[in-house]
């Protein structure tokens, strides 16, 4: 097999192979164009070494719930062989359906560990575009929760809350893309009163021991050494 132009050679049918989670680097939430579209979760999965290759991928829906899990096979570990230690990744689309409620929260949680959330499209008829949310604080608690305090810049008429995407592509960093939807129109009046969101995301628990990390959150950043390793 050819893992990131590197050739890997082992005897398959001698060697047993396990099913294992794969690390996740980075899940967004692509919307369709209408409201009856298809949403589409797009991952970025790991490979963690040249012996690693991608095994599949599989989502229930509870609720506004969508619970994902990603998996790779790698060679059992009582097996004696060696792997180069290239570290490979894997995209992956898979469809959410259409069947959401406009204007609602959703959520998606990859391998019991890292989350995204997204608003429906919502039929009210305003053309709105996404934005980068203003984000006033962020802050992590020993269990490996983000806090982030952000804003709806054009009030709660003209501004909606719409979700965050994370990357973990990063060895000591974490990048987060807090959004929200706003009108388009000038001529749409809209309310001064600035509605505060404040948002809890499950940084999950993948992280060494004892290393400290950088959570970007729009403008904003703040650091952490993981009290809680799973």
């Amino acid at each position: 097999m050819v893992v990131n132009g590197t050739q890997t050679t082992f005897p398959k049918d001698e060697l047993a192979m396990v099913n294992v989670p794969a690390p996740i680097e980075a899940a967004s939430v692509a919307r369709p164009e209408a409201v009856s579209g298809d949403y589409t979760l797009e991952i970025t999965s790991g490979l963690p070494g040249g012996c690693a290759q991608f095994d599949g991928s599989s989502v229930e829906r509870d609720g506004n719930r969508f619970l994902v899990e990603v998996t790779n096979l790698v060679p059992d570990p009582s097996e004696p062989i060696a792997c180069t230690a290239i570290y490979g990744y894997h995209d992956e689309k898979i469809t959410l359906g259409s069947d959401l409620t406009p204007g609602e929260a959703y959520t998606v949680t990859v391998n019991g560990n890292l989350a995204v959330s997204f608003t429906a499209l919502d039929e009210a008829g305003l053309v709105m575009v996404e934005k980068e949310s203003p984000v006033e604080s962020v802050d992590v608690d020993g269990g490996n929760t983000l806090t982030v305090v952000s804003r709806l810049p054009m009030g709660s008429s003209c501004s909606r809350f719409n979700g965050y995407e994370i990357d973990r592509k990063f060895l000591d960093r974490i990048e987060i893309k807090m959004t929200h939807m706003e009108v388009t129109e000038d001529s749409v009046p809209c309310t001064r009163d600035l509605p505060v969101v404040v948002t809890e995301i499950p940084l999950g628990d993948n992280f060494e021991a004892g290393r400290t990390y950088t959570v970007f959150v729009n403008e904003e950043s703040t650091t952490f050494t993981p009290r809680w390793i799973g």
